[in-house]
């Protein structure tokens, strides 16, 4: 059966790059951030993460400068309403109570601990005393309840759970819970519990606080240009003894993968997060002989290349399931993977990489590969003998450039699927609202434990996200039962079978993996240090009050 081969990197931007490179760089690998302990029930138990010794005793001073792509499109003050590229600046500005690690272990941070009891019906913090927000108010606990409050009655799912909160002193906070979820501590440590100034807020209002980040961060904000870039500086206020090390960030937003590569060539930025546009962005800087560092960490578990099809509608032909086993076996994984992954993909076939809990080996007898003969005979099983037309809709450039080649792949079966590109924006609105008759794609978030927490993060919260893939009642009661399985082992069973499930339902179609640690973003230039890129899910969760830099690499410009 022959296989088609899709090269990437196309000749322009090498030629660019070309002129527009430094000299090149040594490439040694970066530290990863170290962790504390903590013990929250019915979570794996927090343990160190190893750091790599650095070269030299950290530096201060120097302007760091990070193209993260998208700009935010939504408020950057307001965590609660905060997503997307803006996670970049919120982080560096605010803090949570506690912080999560990309295996799933809780750190503390503005908490200092915390206890849980065995039902699991609340969870009780100790606060972190002389801790001060960039307005010169106190953090404590009345005004860590205001807020969670507030988030509490947006009906935001993090807090689902949640019924009351009670400061029991100043620097004691305890929630209480209608039932203990495996994914409560990583909702705590998750985008929309970051914590604002209440002074501030209560002072300028809410349209202001969405413009203005007022936070316990690293970083103050010092101007915010929503299109173009936001400058951040070091607060000296922090309550990170001696930290941070960098005095200024500058974020700026440059969406067009050949400006940013032409970009970060030349020197102008020291840091790109592109996320899955990074393959090809690396092709051309290998190709033009710039050298850069990747933001890797080991141990990891990837996600994968996916397509989200709409099986809610009992009209799209996606509702079918065998039209959307047709799609799996039409489509070559095995040579995308080599053709356009620089050697560092591979072809998925099931949800949960081979390290998560959920992972099943006894699946691999039954992947669907790539047999068109096969798609061809379901696709004229479910009635559509001369197939149908659909589109596959994205809002990344480089997934779109990914689907030229499984459009060719399903258009030899007769399925019509041309790439739509949307703006971020229209994409979230999409996943969020519902679309109709047609695929969504993008890269899953790179896994956690829980493997409920994957796919609450990244596949699915009941009536949040996703919400064009129809969920069967066994789908959703093995949901339950990982969500709120006491027992550890029970919950890793639970998260097995539910693994199954997806793929036994063609519920989503896995394309290709990239192992987290191979190809993993940010890229960076040699001199940057502790970066902690890539400590949770996703590239964009780090650690800016730990970065600092040699003066190689400080902004010139």
């Amino acid at each position: 059966m022959k296989r088609a081969m899709f090269p990437v990197a196309p000749g322009l931007i090498f030629s660019l790059l070309l002129i527009a490179c430094a000299k090149p760089a040594p490439s040694p690998t970066p530290t990863t951030p170290t962790a504390t302990t903590a013990t929250p029930a019915a979570t794996p138990k927090a343990s160190p993460t190893p750091t790599a010794a650095p070269t030299s005793a950290p530096q201060y001073g120097g302007i760091l400068k990070i193209n993260v792509g998208e700009p935010p499109g939504r408020p950057i003050g307001w965590p609660l309403e905060s997503v997307g590229a803006g996670l970049w600046l919120i982080q560096s500005a605010f803090d949570t109570l506690v912080r999560m690690d990309y295996r799933g272990n809780i750190q503390p941070l503005l908490a200092t601990s915390w206890d849980i009891p065995p039902d699991g019906k609340s969870v009780t913090f100790r606060l972190r005393k002389g801790v001060k927000f960039h307005d010169g108010t106190d953090f404590n606990a009345e005004i860590t309840k205001w807020y969670f409050e507030k988030v509490q009655a947006s009906k935001h799912s993090a807090t689902q759970t949640w019924t009351t909160i009670d400061v029991i002193d100043d620097y004691t906070l305890r929630i209480n819970f209608s039932r203990w979820e495996n994914v409560t501590m990583m909702r705590l440590a998750g985008t929309v519990v970051f914590i604002p100034s209440r002074t501030s807020y209560e002072k300028m209002g809410l349209d202001w606080t969405r413009l203005n980040m007022v936070g316990t961060g690293a970083f103050k904000q010092v101007s915010y240009q929503p299109s173009v870039q936001a400058t951040l500086a070091r607060f000296d206020g922090y309550w990170q003894k001696n930290k941070p090390f960098v005095d200024e960030l500058r974020y700026v937003f440059i969406p067009d993968t050949t400006t940013a590569a032409l970009s970060f060539a030349a020197g102008e930025v020291q840091a790109l997060s592109m996320g899955d546009a990074e393959v090809f962005i690396r092709d051309n800087l290998d190709k033009a002989g710039k050298k850069y560092l990747t933001a890797g960490a080991p141990e990891g578990l990837a996600g994968p290349l996916t397509l989200w099809p709409d099986t809610g509608n009992p009209e799209s032909p996606f509702a079918n399931q065998k039209v959307r086993e047709a799609v799996e076996y039409a489509i070559d994984r095995e040579a995308i993977a080599k053709g356009l992954g620089r050697g560092e993909q591979q072809a998925a076939y099931q949800v949960a990489p081979a390290k998560s809990w959920a992972y099943n080996p006894g699946l691999e007898a039954r992947y669907r590969r790539y047999d068109p003969k096969k798609a061809k005979e379901l696709l004229t099983a479910a009635g559509h003998p001369n197939g149908f037309k659909t589109k596959i809709i994205t809002s990344s450039s480089a997934i779109r450039d990914q689907m030229v080649p499984v459009t060719t792949y399903l258009k030899e079966i007769g399925i019509d699927a041309p790439v739509e590109f949307v703006t971020a924006a229209a994409y979230t609105q999409l996943h969020t609202g519902g679309w109709r008759n047609s695929l969504l794609a993008a890269v899953l978030n790179q896994s956690t434990e829980p493997f409920v927490g994957t796919l609450q993060v990244s596949y699915f919260t009941p009536g949040q996200w996703y919400t064009s893939v129809k969920k069967s009642e066994k789908f959703m009661e093995l949901y339950a039962a990982v969500l709120t399985a006491m027992d550890l082992d029970k919950q890793k069973a639970a998260s097995k079978e539910m693994n199954t499930l997806i793929f036994d339902e063609a519920m989503y179609i896995p394309l290709t993996r990239t192992e987290r640690g191979k190809l993993s973003g940010p890229l960076y230039v040699e001199g940057i240090h502790d970066p902690g890129f890539n400590y949770r899910e996703v590239p964009n969760f780090w650690q800016s009050e730990n970065i600092w830099m040699e003066k190689k690499a400080w902004l010139n410009k």
